[in-house]
Parts: structure tokens; sequence; C-alpha cells
């Protein structure tokens, strides 16, 4: 799908989100006063009404958390989510509308999907303060078989370091941006497909960070979407770079049997194996995907491993995403890992 995300906003734009405005920032929304019907709408439902309060709250709580910078960089997110909320969620729909596009019931789950995005603005997580960066965009679509009918939708969600502030904060913040980088996955340009991009940040130390990066795009007449997870670990001194595996567990090979051994143990516990004639092969796979560290997702917990789309051999084949505990990882580490 095209990149043409919301970074500024042009005087149409702004004044269709500022129709969303008044009852995102619900403080100081007035049902008393409702004059647009997109105002009266959220006012005569109580769910919306509800939701409404809770999203204007949360903004400014996590928007409070923020330095000014960030603060300035959670608004311009917050009106990339006005003006796509106010092209989706249109008020001019068909009765015959699928449930989705009836207005009310697309306003709650926007509501509900931003409340759970803006919960990850201004979290600290080891010694980092974080910023959540979200960009939108909907184009038209000449049919209705995406997840917003009549659409080509897309979200991308990032995460920046607020504070503390250094050079090397500065320079993780511009990598981590680079999840903006087109996805051509739908091919011709990406122009015909749905995407969302999204992002937990797992663990933080003053050497390393890990985040953990999930995808969903559907081209628009397929059968089905794909989906993807994976991590972007990165050392953060003396210089920032992607993690490799020596980085973790140290310059040989070492760790490699026994850390296969234990995830293995790991996603076959609840009973998972590979289906099919290929299983020799897929367990080969599977094993092969363990030592691979854009597969290691590191949290407060340990390290969790999650599968993309045909990983095990089908689209539905996955094991279930699992997490190996600390106590089982420390004792493949070598006193100068970055994770010690």
């Amino acid at each position: 799908m095209r990149r043409r995300l919301t970074l500024t906003i042009g005087l149409a734009g702004l004044v269709a989100g500022l129709a969303l405005v008044g009852s995102s920032f619900a403080a100081s929304f007035d049902c008393g006063h409702a004059a647009s019907p997109r105002e009266k709408l959220i006012c005569s439902d109580p769910t919306l009404s509800d939701l409404d309060s809770k999203l204007g709250r949360l903004y400014q709580e996590r928007r409070a958390l923020l330095s000014p910078h960030g603060a300035d960089l959670l608004q311009t997110s917050e009106r990339s989510w006005l003006t796509y909320t106010a092209t989706v969620c249109t008020l001019a729909v068909p009765d015959h509308a699928v449930w989705s596009q009836q207005p009310k019931n697309c306003l709650a789950l926007k509501y509900r999907d931003r409340l759970k995005q803006l919960s990850y603005a201004g979290e600290k997580v080891g010694p980092f303060l974080f910023n959540r960066i979200d960009f939108f965009s909907a184009e038209p679509a000449p049919d209705n078989s995406g997840q917003t009918l009549g659409f080509y939708v897309q979200h991308i969600g990032y995460p920046q370091i607020d504070g503390p502030s250094s050079s090397q904060a500065d320079e993780w913040n511009r990598q981590s941006a680079k999840t903006l980088e087109p996805s051509s996955y739908c091919g011709q340009g990406d122009s015909n497909g749905d995407e969302d991009a999204d992002y937990v940040v797992g663990y933080a130390t003053q050497r390393f960070i890990s985040v953990k990066l999930s995808s969903f795009i559907y081209c628009h007449g397929a059968a089905h979407g794909t989906f993807g997870s994976g991590a972007v670990n990165m050392v953060l001194q003396p210089t920032v770079r992607p993690a490799t595996e020596q980085d973790i567990f140290g310059p040989n090979d070492d760790w490699v049997n026994k850390f296969q051994q234990i995830l293995w143990k790991a996603v076959t516990k609840n009973g998972w194996r590979p289906l099919g004639d290929a299983y020799s092969e897929i367990e080969s796979d599977v094993e092969d995907d363990f030592i691979q560290p854009a597969r290691w997702i590191f949290t407060i917990d340990g390290l969790r491993i999650a599968f993309s789309a045909y990983d095990a051999g089908c689209y539905q084949c996955n094991p279930p995403p699992v997490t190996v505990p600390w106590s089982e990882i420390k004792p493949l580490l070598p006193k100068k890992s970055v994770l010690n």
C-alpha cells in the first residue's frame, strides 16, 4: 500500500479531524452543546461516550509523561488517527452495511484500538522512557474485500526513546524509525493491500534494547492475510548496532545445541508436533529459527519465541508463542554478554 502517511495535515484534513477532536478529548466535550452529527452520535450511545471519555483521559495522562518534543510527536500521531478515523468511520453508510462499518461499531473498534496503542506512550522500560509514534492512512479502494470496506488502510507504530537523551538514544531512534520503510508484499508498489505493523518494547538496559515486532498484511482479493512476528535487538554501547548471537552467547557455539533443546522442549511441552510427512524437515527448520537473533524477543520474564505464517509448514501449523524463563537462559550466557 502507498506510504502516504499523515505527517502533516492540510486544512481540509484538519477540519475533518477536528470534527472528532471534541469527542476525543472528552474533558472539554460537553454533550449539552453537541452540534455535529458525530458529536450527537457519540453522546447518544453510552458505549461510545464511555470510550470517548477514557480515550481523552488516557491521551492527556500519557502526554503529560513526555518531554515537550515527545508530546508534540504524540500529538502528531493523534491527529493522524483522528483524520484516519473520520475517513473510515463515515456516517454516510448504507443501512445494509456490514456490522463493522456501522458508524457506532466502527468508532468503537477504533477507540479500543487507540486505547491499547496509547497505553504504550510514556512507558518506562529499564532505564528509558519510551514514546510511541503511530501513522495511519486510508486510500479509496475499488473493492470491498479489505479490513475496511472501500479502503486500503495502513497503520504503523514504532517506539522512540523520550529520555534520558544521549547520542546513543538519538541513533536508536533514527534506526527505529526505519520501521516506516515500504513493504511491497502485495506488489504493484504495495498499493493494493492493508497493513498493520506494531511493536512492544520487551526489555531494556543501558547496553541493550529488545523490541517485539508484529505485522499483518492482507492483499485485497486474497483468501486470507499473512502475519509476521520477529524482534529487533540492538546493542547501544559503544555504538548502536544490531545485536549478534556473539553479543549474547559469546564467540563460540557451545550454547547452540543446549539452546535448541531448551526451545524444542518449550514448544512441544503442550503437545505440539509438526504435521504432515515432512516432519523431520519442519523440525530442522524450526530449530534453525531458534538460533536466529531476529527471533529472540527478550522480556522481563525471559526469552520469548513467536512464529510467522508458514514457519512450520502451513498457515495454521505453528506452535504457540513460548517464553523460556531467565533461569534456563542465564546459565548459557558468558560474563560479557550484553544481557548481563
